[in-house]
């Protein structure tokens, strides 16, 4: 039967007695409780048979209310029990019919108790009562043996009496107890037997006797125990149903055998089975007895101690509190209670030695462990591995049973979180970098590093405060700090020592220190002290020793270091490139000494000039200056007087006087030298008295200066006697500035006698001569007399006079040698005709100037007679050297060189000086000008001369030079990433204003006479026609980079992977960046701070590394934005770096979504849990509500029972957030793509399909395989190589990307691949395939054959004949692909060339189409390209074409050179030339018979007498020589004659074209020879006219004149005379707007007289547009011949014109030949200028405009004799261009009837370069220059616009569609602001702000400064004046 658990079976036991009659028949008997409460469970459905039982009774009860529970199926009361008294203690509740029994009979007994114990549910209902026990009767069981009595639950806290069953309570207290069962059982009848007893084992017998029969008659039966109430003082226990299924007996026996297995299980205290033993007789008195039966089941230690988790995973920080619980682990052992098989111990395995573990000993008992983990040290993050932060423990739970403990693990893996509590640390201390001093603000100067092991913690990074100057900023960076420049640097710092401090946001912090060291760099010029004035003058004494310190030149340097040391060096006297050999300097301290001893020059003074050079020591770009140092060399009085005449002492000399001698008659000279100078050699003569010679003092006086003893007037009365001897004692003495003089003494014996000798005399006309200074011109030709010089004796002119002539003084320049005398080119020499003259003349070249030329001489000019002592007449002769400008302006370096960043305009950028060695200032003025490359033609030279500021003053418009200081500027920009602009040379010429006298007339001197001193790199030999009268340096620019270029990220886009298991620090990808910029230093960061914590980047390598350790499990994708920045962080680029991490096996295997504890009933088949659930989930099925039902009893009953797989898989799948499997739909997918994408690039998408729904259906996708095809043939198949899954975690779909380029060409033939992909849902997965099929694509450039091609071709091949025929393939597949054409370049470079050539686009055939002149390149090498313009991306082959051109006798002999000789007009007849020829063709021709003659008309005008004669001679290489000569005077002026015949002549100028006919004897033909004709001032001038026109485009010139002026021309006199404006003087004249007009009035103040400038600056008016204004000016010439006239008045009248935008934007162009734009704008000697035609025929082409505007004129830089005119038309509006050149195509013939035109609307797509050929060609208009283009010619000025016309690739349609949105932009918002109107420029929108408002400094006209006028109060907050 099935009985409750009963509570408090006390009363039980008292209603056994009667209740065990009852057993005896097949009833069962329900116990009722009196207040039982609804609910109550009468029976338990433990058989689905019985619900058809429970039906019956339901049906029959009457007096119970009765009901079947719906959710379990019980039998339970529908009403509570209330008052019933039943007298009888049981009742029939119903009556069931049974299958196997015929009838069974229920009966309930309601029991009315009589203590307190209330009854209630059963513990496992809905709703349980507690109840309260206050009385414990004593309780007794019926056995006749001893009985034992026992709580079930030894937890009970009461205490029962073994053997009498009494219980007590041990406390006080009352206490609640919901369920108390107890046992009584008899010793001597307790049958034991252990678990796993085998079945069919014997356990027990039983025998009974029979007093009525045998025993054989008796049959054993066992019957569930019953309570016999007929024994009340035996105690009686009901057994289990179950339990009969378990035992058997054997009926004859009695021996109880074992059916099955039996468990040991305290959890159901089911470990005693109770029987009751039944004997029957078979016959006699059938009689039966029973005897209750226990049988114990033992308990073996079979049971392992079990862990309620096998895995802990905890996540605590690291500073969780010590000694608190971590986790709570529960660990039980179901064997039995309180033996060693259920004792359980623990052990922890924890090699950090940080835990511990604590046993709650309140809760746990034996077999059922609660314990603690627990943390007894500190923990520490940051010592655990990046990897994965987590302590890894082990638990072991082991029994103490025997044989053999049994025990179990778990594993905890506790993760730890950090917390704040490490500063953050610098990875260097300290900090070191190098800085340049001139770093800008902004500068990036170093990544400070900083480590912080908290890496989810933010970090702070800032410079400590300091009393010093910091001038830099630190910005917090993930992974550290950014050190910009914030502040200037100090300029006298050189280090910098700063403490930095890098903190977390709760104050931790640390400190490194910062040292940064400021280098220099070498931006200054050494700077020589004493050369303020550009020179140092120097002295040094004569003799002085070697090695004499003679002066210290100091210089200073701002830089530092080595940039700051400077070394000295000096060049020679002799040559400015040489090293002197006179002097030395110190290289270090600047010490200038002599290596060798110096004397003075007897000239007075010695002179040494040469260059001291300050350079300092910077190894790779010194810089340097040099400065003059001139050295005089000072006299000492090393030289005593040396008495030349008498030469010896004691000498007796014989003097004849006249008859009658008077006083102060001169009688002898005594001459004396002194080698001094100076002072030094000034001679003082006296006569001294001496015993032994003292009787001729008293008659005889010396003249202290001269020499000269004559007699004393005092002896009058005192005859000389003349025969005595006279003796006298000459002294001669120096008087040296310092020191005691020098003297000699001569003893002097002479006798006077009357033989009639006299001294001479000067004849009164030379007598003048000596009182005044010649003057003698340095260019003076030889042989000329300059003086004639006459002396007589007594006037006798039969007396022989000696003329003797002595330099005694002289003022010269140095010379090499110290001891050497200047040359003296004058020589005096007598008269052939007369003995009493002698001539003065020049008979070697004078030379004023330095190193060797002197300025002035002093000669002694003496006139002697005849005697033996002879008596002389001696006078001071001087001659002064004027200068002539014979030489030309030297520069003294080979080459300068300057430096200029790109994108710079800069003013007086460098300055070149030439010295010139003419000692006349006005011959030493010198003018710069610049010659580029194509501006070699003698035209500019000749324009020179006339415009002070023509074109040579500039280059290109790239560079200008002041023609005055020879400062240059830079006017363009260079761009330093073009390789063309990195460095630019041209060539900077000097030249002397005035003419030069050296080539006029004999005075011309051969070129190499003047450049012998040149120095290597400036022209060695300049040439320009036969003398050399201007001097080449070239000039090196060199362009700095500067930063204007933003960095580039190469190969994107960039992917990589990385193993989840990479150390931190491991490069994973290297960035490809790439800057045009060289100087560039990049910086790499990472930009995006989410991923900054995992990656981190080399600021200077770019290289990306680990920074910390990846989670595949956590993350599989990175997108890591990562920043460079280059210098200063100008400018930045960023890019994505994605970052594919790859799993590693760093896991162990964790079950997921386990159930919670696993039930299975014993005796079950036992179930592979894996196996289950992840194999075969699809067999398992379910009813859900038998499964229910069945689980919740299991649970009830018996939960130690294992559940069934059924079961298991109900629940797992229950938990699952993935129960259906993926699926592909369909199993086959086909996709495409091109050859030519990219990796990264889309391919396909694929989905697999579930039942699941949201995120449960998203899989996981992969390839697992990849095989390539060609011809439906696999050729390979391996991992996944080329393709792959851009998502790498689960994904609702799979997008297949390109991993690598495919080449669908041979030799890969990758033309399909075959991907097998796979789909993983919840460990459930499928397959399918998908075909890719890769598409051809034009990606293959054609290939030619060959790469150079080579043929040879004559001058005289015929053309269309075929040259060569080329070839090339292209390797394409699709036959559309591999079309090409074939063709040559449209290069510009090869523009000539192709003009020859002719190519079949098909087949590659090329023809001649012009023959080639081999003259020009006897080898043309051109390109040839094979085009495949198949797709957008147009593919070209290319290859090279060598022709070798054959030469032809085709062309006659021509000039050997470039002749441009000259004339100097109304000079003399003379050769002038000598000219060789040459013949281009190839001399192997064998031509031997060449000639040349002068034509028949040989001038021009034609007639006339002939001017020039042709003499030929032959050279020994048979060629002809031919000399030129003048056969008369030529006059410059004769060329303009002015008869109507010749006024009108185009080449009307100042020069004579000579025919010269040449022949080889096969070919001739004239080569025109032109001659220029120097012009002299022979001609008066007269009043003349100017006429000048300005064009003012956007008002730009008039703010230009606000502030400086602007040179608008010449001022004009009508003088046939051209060369003679320097002897102009021009004043202008008062006029009431003289304050718009400024003109240089002479060469005395100005070096340009007569320019005319045009400026605002000294007047309060503005000059208006359209008013003419007119001046008036006074011209004078200077010249002698013209001095005398009376000045004349010449008038000046200008024109401001306004040039409106809309005329710019409709500008017409033309470009004329044949014509210069002087010859353009000219009106002299026309009556009109061809400017006036050109309006003229214009406006007569096109009727409707009534106005033209031509507003630039200029030539051609490169095409001689061209120019271009830019204008527009103006009717009732401006025209459009368009229109204009349309109809002046028209009318072209008719203006050809004047000009020579090459081009209507300047088309310079025409040349186009290579670039412009796929996407078109644009002609565009620019401004060139903001400078006025200016051209001067005599009558007329014309100041326009400087434009260009460039070729611009792009397409007109694009550009017009541009315009257009610009038009809208307009029309739809107010751009313009302040009353700005808007205009385009260069296809961009600017505004055009009103004049003289405040508004002018915005782009848009917007306000940008503000001021105050002090009468108003305005108030800022400091935010305020911050902000501003």
């Amino acid at each position: 039967m099935y009985y409750h658990h009963l509570f408090y079976l006390i009363a039980l036991f008292f209603l056994l007695p009667p209740l065990v009659e009852l057993l005896s028949i097949n009833t069962d008997v329900l116990i009722v409780p009196k207040n039982a409460q609804r609910g109550f469970v009468l029976l338990e459905e433990t058989k689905p048979s019985r619900s058809n039982e429970f039906t019956q009774c339901l049906q029959q009860s009457r007096e119970l209310n009765i009901d079947i529970d719906t959710k379990y199926g019980d039998l339970i009361l529908n009403k509570t029990i209330r008052n019933r008294n039943f007298k009888q203690q049981q009742q029939l509740l119903c009556t069931i019919n049974r299958n196997q029994s015929s009838i069974l009979k229920i009966y309930y007994a309601i029991i009315d108790t009589s203590n307190d114990a209330v009854f209630t549910s059963p513990v496992y209902h809905i709703d349980p009562m507690s109840f309260s026990v206050h009385r414990f009767p004593r309780i007794e069981c019926l056995s006749p043996s001893i009985v034992n009595y026992e709580f079930i639950d030894s937890s009970v806290p009461l205490n029962i009496n073994q053997r009498t069953g009494e219980i007590s309570s041990s406390t006080n207290q009352c206490t609640n107890l919901h369920e108390l069962l107890i046992k009584c059982y008899d010793v001597f009848d307790k049958t034991k037997h252990a678990e796993y007893t085998q079945p069919s084992s014997i356990i027990g017998t039983i025998r009974a006797k029979s007093f009525s029969t045998k025993s054989e008659n008796l049959r054993y039966f066992l019957q569930q125990s019953i309570i016999d109430g007929s024994q009340p003082n035996r105690p009686s226990m009901s057994g289990n149903s179950g339990d009969m299924y378990e035992f058997k007996i054997d009926e004859t026996e009695g021996s109880i055998k074992i059916l099955k297995m039996l468990r040991y299980s305290d959890q159901h205290n089911n470990n005693t089975k109770y029987f009751t033993g039944v004997v029957k007789e078979l016959s006699g008195w059938q009689l039966q007895s029973h005897v209750e039966i226990e049988i114990y089941v033992i308990d073996i230690n079979d049971k392992i101690p079990t862990f309620k988790q096998t895995y802990y995973t905890p996540q605590i920080s690291e500073d969780y509190p010590l000694n608190t619980p971590i986790i709570n682990f529960t660990v039980t052992d179901d064997d039995a209670r309180n033996t060693l098989n259920s004792n359980i111990t623990l052990d922890l395995i924890d090699p950090y030695g940080k835990f511990s573990i604590y046993n709650d000993t309140r809760v746990s008992t034996s077999n059922n462990i609660q314990a603690y983990l627990i943390a007894k040290e500190r923990l520490d993050y940051e010592s655990l591995s990046p990897l994965d932060r987590q302590y890894k423990l082990k638990i072991i739970a082991r029994d103490n049973g025997q044989p053999q403990s049994l025990q179990s693990e778990a594993q905890i893996y506790i993760t730890i979180t950090d917390v704040n509590d490490e500063p953050p640390v610098f990875k260097e201390n300290p900090v070191q970098k190098t800085i340049a001093e001139n770093a800008q603000r902004g500068t990036f100067i170093v990544f400070v590093d900083v480590v912080d092991t908290e890496y989810n913690d933010s970090v702070t990074v800032q410079f400590l405060p300091t009393t010093q100057y910091n001038p830099f900023r630190i910005i917090t960076s993930p992974g550290g700090g950014r050190v910009i420049l914030e502040q200037p640097l100090l300029p006298d710092r050189e280090f910098y020592n700063l403490t930095m401090q890098a903190s977390d946001r709760l104050g931790h912090a640390s400190q490194a220190q910062l040292l940064i060291t400021i280098y220099d760099v070498n931006d200054h010029t050494p700077r020589i002290e004493q050369c303020e004035q550009g020179m140092i003058i120097a002295s040094i004494r004569e003799n002085a020793t070697v090695n004499t310190a003679i002066i210290k030149i100091n210089a200073t340097d701002q830089d530092r270091g080595l940039n700051g040391e400077i070394q000295f060096s000096l060049k020679g006297t002799n040559d400015p490139q040489q090293d002197s050999d006179m002097f030395s300097i110190d290289p270090d301290t600047g010490v200038v000494t002599n290596k060798k001893k110096l004397k003075h020059l007897k000239s007075g003074f010695s002179e040494y000039t040469m260059t001291i050079f300050a350079q300092d020591k910077d190894p790779s770009n010194s810089r340097s200056t040099h400065c003059i140092l001139k050295i005089t060399v000072e006299d000492i009085n090393d030289h005593a007087p040396v008495i030349t005449s008498p030469a010896r002492d004691n000498d007796l000399i014989s003097i004849k006087m006249e008859k009658r001698v008077n006083f102060n008659y001169p009688v002898l000279v005594v001459r004396a030298k002194d080698e001094d100078s100076g002072k030094n050699a000034q001679l003082y003569f006296t006569l001294e008295s001496r015993t032994d010679c003292s009787n001729g003092i008293q008659y005889f006086v010396i003249d202290s200066q001269s020499g000269v003893i004559s007699t004393r007037s005092s002896n009058v009365n005192n005859p000389i006697n003349l025969q005595i001897k006279y003796c006298l004692v000459v002294k001669v003495c120096d008087s040296p500035d310092d020191g005691p003089p020098k003297c000699v003494e001569r003893k002097i014996q002479f006798q006077l006698s009357q033989d009639g000798f006299e001294p001479p005399f000067w004849a009164p006309e030379t007598a003048l001569t000596f009182q005044r200074v010649m003057k003698v011109v340095e260019l003076a030709q030889q042989n000329i007399v300059i003086d004639t010089f006459k002396a007589s004796i007594a006037n006798d002119s039969s007396k022989k006079v000696i003329f003797e002539m002595e330099p005694f003084n002289w003022t010269c320049s140095n010379v090499a040698l110290a001891s050497e005398k200047p040359r003296i080119p004058f020589l005096l020499t007598p008269d052939e005709s007369g003995r009493n003259i002698a001539r003065l003349v020049i008979y070697q070249p004078i030379d004023a100037d330095p190193p060797t030329g002197c300025t002035r001489y002093q000669f002694k000019i003496r006139a002697k007679n005849a005697a033996m002592e002879a008596l002389s007449l001696e006078s001071i002769y001087e001659i002064e050297i004027v200068d002539s400008n014979d030489n030309i302006p030297m520069f003294n370096v080979s080459s300068y060189r300057a430096q200029i960043y790109e994108n710079e305009v800069k003013d007086n950028l460098l300055r070149v000086q030439a010295e010139d060695k003419d000692i006349d200032p006005k011959n030493r003025n010198t003018t710069y000008f610049i010659r580029c490359a194509n501006d070699g033609n003698q035209q500019n030279l000749q324009y020179h001369y006339n415009s002070p500021l023509s074109n040579s003053l500039s280059c290109q418009g790239i560079v200008s030079i002041d023609p005055e200081t020879g400062w240059i500027s830079v006017q363009r920009q260079f761009d330093y990433d073009n390789p063309a602009d990195r460095r630019f040379v041209f060539d900077v010429f000097a030249k002397n204003i005035l003419p030069s006298d050296r080539c006029s007339g004999q005075n011309t001197k051969e070129s190499q006479s003047q450049s012998s001193s040149s120095s290597s790199g400036a022209d060695a030999n300049p040439t320009i026609q036969i003398c050399v009268t201007e001097h080449r340096v070239p000039v090196i620019i060199e362009v700095l980079d500067r930063n204007d270029n933003a960095p580039q990220f190469n190969n994107l886009p960039y992917f990589t992977k990385v193993m989840e298991d990479a150390e931190p620090g491991t490069t994973i990808f290297h960035l490809n960046v790439s800057d045009i910029d060289t100087d560039d230093i990049l910086t790499f960061s990472i930009a995006n701070e989410q991923e900054a914590s995992a990656f981190a980047v080399k600021e200077n390598t770019g290289e990306v590394y680990l920074a910390s350790a990846l989670d595949y499990e956590r993350v599989q994708q990175h997108s890591v934005e990562v920043q460079v920045s280059d210098s200063n962080n100008e400018h930045r680029a960023r890019t994505i770096l994605t970052v594919i991490v790859e799993d590693a096996n760093d896991n162990p295997p964790r079950f997921l979504n386990l159930p919670k504890e696993i039930i299975v009933e014993e005796g079950r088949q036992t179930v592979d849990y894996d196996q289950m659930i992840i194999r075969q989930p699809s067999r398992i099925k379910r009813d859900s509500r038998t499964y229910r039902k069945q689980k919740d009893f299991n649970k009830k009953r018996i939960s130690t029972a294992i559940k069934a797989p059924e079961d298991l898989f109900d629940e797992y799948a229950s938990q699952q957030p993935y129960s259906s499997r993926p699926r592909f739909k369909p199993k086959n997918q086909q996709a495409q793509i091109s050859e030519t994408a990219q990796r990264g690039d889309f391919v396909t998408e694929v989905r697999a399909e579930d039942d699941d729904i949201g995120v449960n259906t998203h899989s996981l996708y992969e390839i697992i395989e990849e095989c390539q095809l060609f011809n439906e043939q696999m050729i390979r198949c391996s991992n996944p190589k080329y393709f792959i899954f851009k998502e790498t975690a689960l994904a609702e779909k799979g997008t297949i990307i390109l991993l690598e380029p495919v080449n669908y060409d041979p030799p890969d033939n990758q033309v399909k691949f075959l991907l097998k992909i796979k789909a993983t849902n919840g460990g459930m997965s499928d397959f399918a395939n998908v075909t890719v099929f890769i598409t051809d694509a034009n990606d293959n450039i054609p290939v030619f054959s060959q790469s150079v091609y080579f043929a040879n071709i004559s001058e005289e091949t015929s053309l269309e004949q075929e040259i060569l025929r080329v070839h090339a393939t292209d390797n394409d597949v699709n036959p559309i692909n591999k079309e090409f054409i074939y063709r040559i370049p449209p290069d510009r470079s090869q523009y000539e060339n192709r003009q020859h050539l002719r190519i079949d686009a098909i087949d590659g055939r090329i023809y001649l189409k012009k023959n080639f002149d081999r003259e020009k390149s006897s080898t043309i090498s051109l390109p040839i390209e094979a085009v495949n313009n198949q797709s957008s991306n147009m593919l070209v082959g290319r290859a090279v074409l060598v022709i070798n051109v054959l030469d032809v006798n085709d062309n006659h002999p021509r000039f050997a050179e470039n002749y441009s000789p000259r004339i100097r007009e109304h000079s003399a007849a003379k050769k002038f030339l000598e000219f060789k020829i040459n013949d281009p063709d190839d001399q192997s021709n064998g031509k031997n018979k060449y000639r040349i003659k002068l034509g028949k008309n040989n001038i021009w005008p034609e007639e006339g007498e002939p001017k020039f004669r042709l003499d030929v001679h032959m050279d020994s290489d048979g060629k002809p020589r031919g000399t030129l000569s003048s056969l008369r005077e030529l006059d410059r002026e004769e060329l303009c004659p002015s008869t109507e015949k010749f006024k009108h002549q185009r080449y009307c100028g100042k020069y004579y074209d000579l025919p010269i006919w040449m022949s080889d004897g096969e070919q001739s033909g004239i080569n025109n020879l032109r001659v220029l004709v120097e012009d002299i001032n022979d001609n008066p001038f007269n009043s003349g006219y100017k006429s000048i026109d300005i064009y003012d485009y956007k008002h730009t010139l008039s703010k230009v004149l606000s502030t400086s002026r602007i040179y608008v021309g010449t001022a004009f006199t009508d003088d046939e005379d051209d060369w003679d404006l320097n002897s102009k003087t021009f004043e202008l004249l008062p006029s009431d707007d003289n304050s718009f007009l400024q003109i240089d009035k002479s060469m005395h103040s100005s070096r340009t007289p007569g320019a005319i400038y045009l400026t605002m600056q000294n007047s309060n008016s503005t000059i208006q547009h359209g008013v003419p204004y007119k001046y008036d000016v006074a011209v004078r010439d200077t010249h002698p011949q013209w001095a005398s006239l009376e000045p004349k008045t010449s008038y000046i009248e200008f024109r401001l014109h306004d040039l409106p935008s809309d005329a710019f934007e409709n500008a017409a162009s033309i470009r004329l030949q044949d014509i210069t734009a002087e010859e353009f704008i000219e009106t002299r000697h026309r009556p009109e200028s061809p400017l006036s035609t050109f309006k003229r025929l214009i406006l007569e082409t096109i009727p409707n405009a009534r106005h033209i505007d031509v507003f630039s004129i200029q030539n051609h830089e490169h095409l001689p004799r061209t120019i271009d005119v830019y204008y527009a038309l103006h009717g009732s509006g401006y025209l459009s261009k368009v229109k204009i050149n349309g109809l002046i195509e028209i009318a072209r013939k008719k203006l050809e009837n004047h000009f020579n035109i090459s081009q209507i609307d300047i088309n310079e797509c025409l040349n186009a370069d290579q670039q412009c050929f796929a996407i078109g060609c644009l002609n565009k208009i620019e401004v060139q220059s903001k400078q006025p283009y200016l051209i001067n010619s005599n009558q007329t000025s014309f100041i326009g616009l400087h434009l260009k016309t460039i070729a611009q690739c792009a397409c007109d349609t694009d550009v017009h569609v541009q315009q257009e949105k610009q038009k809208e932009l307009l029309k739809t918002h107010k751009y313009c602001l302040n009353g700005g109107y808007p205009t385009r420029d260069d296809h961009h929108i600017k505004c055009m702000c009103p004049d003289n408002t405040l508004y002018n400094g915005g782009e848009r006209c917007q306000l940008t400064s503000i001021s105050f006028d002090g009468k108003t109060n305005f108030v800022f907050t400091a935010t305020e004046v911050n902000r501003r």
